[in-house]
């Protein structure tokens, strides 16, 4: 989890090197090989030294940890083998930057379901092996990083044959890609610090009873942003390569599309949630804890408001400078620990944490705003119209109706499904006649239609 941003930084350092040349010079430049090599490479060197300095710092480590006597050797065994499929997953960042670059969507789609369906094997075989399970889930662990790994170099040599590893080197190259994945780096690990960050605020003034609410919490926005997520991702390169080829305002036309369709998938999703949370909670959890359900809420709230600006930061990282972007971004995100321990320290609630996160968020949007607002013809006036106010009336429209209904039918499953069902109907007309253009309702009505035709 430590190194996880630093994975991410360099993914999405890879990715924007490699859709910015094949924007550029198309898909065919011998460029995209270099980088690609170079990347593999780099990837290497950090996946040694990754090793190295664990084993530096597992051997103090280790030595101070509460744990048990009969299972220090067990957990020394489950380090290293944790190590070792960590080096795994660094070996196979460029092989997921290329093919999201190449937009293979479905190869990166199937191997993403292989992954998720070996580890869900690894839960169920545990209780079948009787040896050390703690040592023997490290083996799995690793079997899969490994198996991930190699799936991942076979189809990229099958699907794009005409990038393969070579051993060259270019001093130009290296350079702005290191220092790209360098800046990108930090504002990766602030979305990682505020995350553990706010988690440690709440623990000194709450105690853990409140962090396994929040912790649930995480859960629940981590499962609805997932959706979001994946469509995003499979948007990313289309930015970069219109970006690349200069066509500017096809890029803020697709940007803008992109945030508002995130926006209504996220609404469409989320809104029987929010509106059904305590029931939902008392399904899943046997003990819900106290604040679950406000934590829940706000959270989701926050994803929306993440969602604003989300697809903006693809843009900045499209220009290549990304330096002033990365310090005022990771400078607003700092900014949550003061506020959010300012608040609680004069007594407020521990929601207060989700509405300095809401705040900052809407912060970041406007920083973003204001640092992009030079890179298109009418930067602020298009997102004000093609999102802003669209967004605003769906959302005005879609929520009086599931209000009405969840105040009059109750807590009961019949008053969940009704209120769901309204959720759906109300969010799906307000987005489909209010959130979108004529010619994207006139494109889903003929989708529909084809459909039905079969």
């Amino acid at each position: 989890v430590l190194f996880g941003f630093l994975n991410s930084s360099m993914s999405i350092s890879v990715q924007r090197f490699l859709t910015f040349e094949m924007g550029k010079n198309g898909l065919h430049s011998r460029r995209i090989n270099t980088i690609f090599s170079m990347s593999i490479v780099i990837h290497f060197c950090i996946a040694v030294l990754l090793f190295v300095l664990a084993q530096i710092a597992g051997y103090f480590l280790l030595d101070h940890l509460n744990i048990p006597p009969d299972r220090s050797g067990a957990a020394a065994y489950l380090f290293q083998l944790s190590i070792l499929a960590c080096c795994c997953t660094f070996l196979y960042v460029p092989y997921t930057a290329l093919i999201i670059s190449y937009e293979k969507m479905d190869g990166y789609a199937y191997i993403s379901v292989a992954e998720v369906f070996l580890k869900l094997g690894i839960v169920f075989l545990l209780p079948l092996i009787h040896i050390d399970r703690l040592v023997c889930y490290g083996y799995l662990t690793l079997a899969v990083s490994i198996i991930i790994l190699l799936l991942y170099q076979v189809y990229c040599k099958r699907a794009i044959k005409d990038i393969q590893f070579r051993r060259e080197w270019d001093k130009e190259l290296f350079r702005p890609l290191l220092g790209f994945a360098s800046w990108t780096a930090m504002g990766e690990f602030s979305w990682t610090a505020i995350g553990q960050g706010v988690s440690i605020v709440l623990g000194l003034f709450f105690g853990p009873a409140v962090n396994a609410a929040r912790a649930i919490a995480v859960q629940v926005q981590g499962a609805l942003n997932q959706f979001v997520a994946n469509f995003q991702t499979a948007m990313n390169p289309q930015i970069v390569k219109l970006y690349a080829a200069n066509e500017t305002s096809q890029m803020l036309g697709l940007t803008y599309r992109g945030i508002r369709f995130s926006f209504f998938l996220m609404l469409f999703i989320s809104l029987p949630f929010l509106f059904n949370m305590d029931y939902l909670l008392s399904l899943w959890l046997k003990e819900v804890p106290a604040h679950t359900a406000s934590f829940c809420r706000l959270a989701v709230i926050g994803s929306f408001a993440d969602l604003l600006s989300n697809l903006l930061s693809t843009v900045a990282k499209a220009t290549g400078k990304i330096r002033k972007y990365q310090m005022c971004v990771s400078a607003c995100l700092f900014m949550n620990f003061p506020l959010s321990y300012i608040c609680l320290k004069s007594g407020l609630p521990a929601e207060m944490v989700y509405i300095v996160y809401i705040s900052m968020s809407l912060m970041l949007l406007a920083a973003r705003m204001w640092l992009l607002r030079h890179t298109a013809h009418r930067f602020i006036g298009r997102y004000i119209s093609e999102v802003a106010l669209p967004v605003i009336m769906v959302a005005l429209v879609a929520l009086p109706l599931p209000l009405v209904i969840m105040c009059c039918q109750g807590d009961g499953c019949w008053g969940v499904l009704t209120s769901s069902l309204s959720c759906l109907v109300s969010s799906g007309i307000a987005i489909f006649f209010l959130g979108l253009t004529r010619s994207e309702r006139s494109f889903i009505a003929e989708k529909l239609h084809n459909i039905l035709k079969r």
